[in-house]
């Protein structure tokens, strides 16, 4: 056969090696950062050396000629061991973890090259085929086959290794797989080292190898056998990823940019790289501007961009990038749109406003029904009475009864609209110095006897309080509503009702309290009125100061809202602490000293008696 020639082996030899170096050529060019491929580009690289050597040595004009070319060709067997090793490990995976056994395949592969360079004549000598020349080894020449097998030997059984470890779905299993069958057939080309122990047989390893690399690169576009680094993942994102990124140097010139970027600043892409930022049509003018004008120190800005009836919010961040010395080299932006974010703000904020309207009006409808309900009432009784009293006018003992009863409507009318005077914080008070101590020791005494008998009454107070200033009527209901209710919380089960008192100066906790008032400065009063009832829902939590609201059967629903009212009026706060099964805490906090020129003025200066005779007009709102 012409194979047989030596120029024609030679030269198929040569053109194995090349097409060697071109499969590993065209594997970097697809992934040129992956560490697979540059493994796989230097093991082509190192094959196609040996392949050279072998085919110039067959076409060799003399012994001396063939035998360097032999010779040289042992030195590229030697660098096959360290990086067929490495290559496989790196394809499965185990390159890290295998990471000593890589660095003794390598320095036995140094130790193979230095014996191939420094002394030849102990590993390789030459003979001649009908071929041509080729290599034949001496018994040291048994180490450097031995290696080779072992390397390709120890690969297979790594990708065996990480096809166990990796379910048979994943791309690592089927990248293993790939290659693992690869590898049990480049063991084949083998055979090229069999004439070199005497074995006249024909070498026709270099096809198989040339194949191997063949279906090595349609692997790797086909099933992607080269793994994902860093790199290839990072310029994806950024070429993907739906923010703006812009890269803008310390001269205005945008040195990056990715697609999201260039849509929003409604330009195309390559008119972006290495130019001064610009916008010439006024569509995103603003965010032009602003990043021009570079980073800011009150954090992102919101632009709004685009054409009237399209136009779309961007938020734009900046960071300032550093070289290694720490000296600012550009900005990179990062552009967000945030519309639908901004849209979905305003429709909830639309929402809760109208929820907070239905609410209002909801809790009008029920103080205006309660209201209408109890003076509807009070009425019935005046005109009952009243009617009474126009039909008994000539019984003078008959009309004054029906008159005590029309005036004592009356009076709960009034009280009633003082109720409710006192929850909008307008009733008049009667301020005086006073302290809590005392107002919680004289409605204790009367509420012990009210109490439940299998509740008891404790009281927790602290010494020495400093005085406040109020009304004592006001502050005696605030207290003796909320101990009732903490008494009726209890029912007919047994527990305990515990009043407390101290002082404290307002904090962060305070400042959570529900109040509508001003905070005076200072130290307050702290009255705390805790039962270890069943407890508030949240629900329930959140209504328990609404008029009118009650969770009792015969209950009227103006207790708390009462205690609200005054609280606000002495310029204080209130909260409660709630929760089913660990019962209700409420705190009211009062400030010390002094008040009288925060609230209303005081009652007028005395004025003398004056008599006189004459008319009086009297108007009432």
């Amino acid at each position: 056969m012409f194979a047989t020639l030596p120029q024609w082996h030679g030269a198929l030899v040569s053109l194995s090696a090349i097409g060697t170096v071109g499969f590993g050529a065209a594997i970097l060019a697809r992934n040129p950062r992956s560490v697979s491929a540059r493994l796989h580009f230097i093991y082509a690289a190192v094959v196609a050396g040996w392949l050279i050597c072998l085919g110039n040595g067959a076409s060799a004009t003399g012994e001396a000629e063939a035998l360097w070319w032999g010779r040289t060709a042992q030195i590229f067997v030697g660098a096959l061991v360290g990086i067929a090793y490495h290559l496989n490990m790196a394809l499965a995976g185990l390159r890290k973890e295998y990471r000593r056994r890589i660095q003794f395949h390598w320095g036995l592969a140094a130790v193979i090259i230095f014996l191939s360079a420094g002394f030849p004549g102990w590993v390789v000598d030459v003979r001649s085929h009908s071929w041509g020349y080729y290599p034949v080894y001496s018994p040291w020449g048994w180490i450097t086959v031995a290696a080779v097998a072992l390397a390709m030997l120890q690969a297979m059984v790594a990708l065996r290794a990480s096809m166990n470890r990796n379910d048979p779905r994943t791309a690592q299993h089927q990248k293993a797989r790939a290659f693992y069958r690869g590898n049990a057939f480049t063991c084949l080309a083998l055979v090229d080292f069999l004439p070199a122990f005497g074995v006249t047989i024909y070498p026709a390893g270099y096809i198989i190898v040339s194949i191997m690399h063949a279906a090595t690169l349609y692997g790797s576009v086909r099933y992607r056998l080269i793994e994902i680094t860093p790199e290839f993942a990072a310029d994806h994102v950024f070429r993907e990823v739906p923010e703006g990124l812009l890269v803008v140097d310390t001269r205005g010139l945008v040195r990056l940019a990715n697609p999201a970027a260039a849509r929003m600043l409604d330009q195309d892409l390559p008119t972006l790289i290495d130019r001064a930022l610009e916008d010439r049509r006024g569509v995103a003018a603003r965010l032009v501007r602003v990043v021009n004008e570079g980073p800011r120190d009150d954090g992102p800005t919101e632009i709004r961009v685009g054409a009237l009836g399209d136009e779309r919010i961007v938020r734009a961040t900046s960071t300032t990038l550093l070289d290694q010395m720490g000296f600012p080299v550009a900005h990179m932006w990062v552009l967000t749109d945030v519309t639908a974010q901004r849209l979905a703000e305003a429709d909830r904020e639309r929402l809760e406003e109208g929820f907070q309207h239905v609410q209002k009006l909801e809790s009008l409808g029920i103080m205006a029904s309660g209201i209408a309900h109890d003076f509807n009432n009070l009425l019935v009784g005046v005109l009952g009475h009243a009617e009474l009293a126009r039909n008994k006018v000539h019984d003078p003992g008959a009309t004054t009864t029906h008159l005590t009863k029309i005036r004592a409507a009356a009076e709960r009318a009034a009280e009633l609209t003082g109720q409710m005077l006192t929850y909008t914080g307008k009733q008049p008070k009667k301020r005086r110095v006073l302290d809590v101590n005392d107002l919680v020791e004289e409605i204790s005494e009367l509420m012990r006897a009210a109490m439940p008998k299998k509740s008891t009454l404790t009281l927790d107070l602290a010494p020495a309080l400093p005085p406040i200033e109020g009304d004592p009527g006001q502050l005696s209901q605030v207290i003796l509503n909320l101990i009732t209710n903490a008494s009726d919380a209890l029912g007919d089960s047994p527990g305990a009702v515990t009043v407390r008192t101290g002082v404290f100066v307002p904090d962060v906790q305070y400042y959570s309290w529900d109040s509508e008032s001003d905070d005076p400065p200072g130290e307050h009063v702290v009255l705390e009125v805790c039962d270890t009832g069943h407890g508030m829902t949240e629900d329930v939590r959140s209504q328990i100061f609404d008029p009118f609201f009650t969770t009792k059967l015969l209950g009227r629903g103006l207790g708390l809202a009462t205690v609200l009212g005054i609280v606000r009026g002495h310029h204080g706060r209130i909260r409660v602490d709630s929760a089913p099964g660990r019962g209700t805490c409420f705190g009211v906090a009062l400030p010390v000293g002094s008040i009288s020129d925060r609230t209303e003025p005081g009652p007028a200066a005395d004025r003398r008696d004056w008599q006189g005779a004459g008319l009086a007009l009297l108007v009432d709102d």
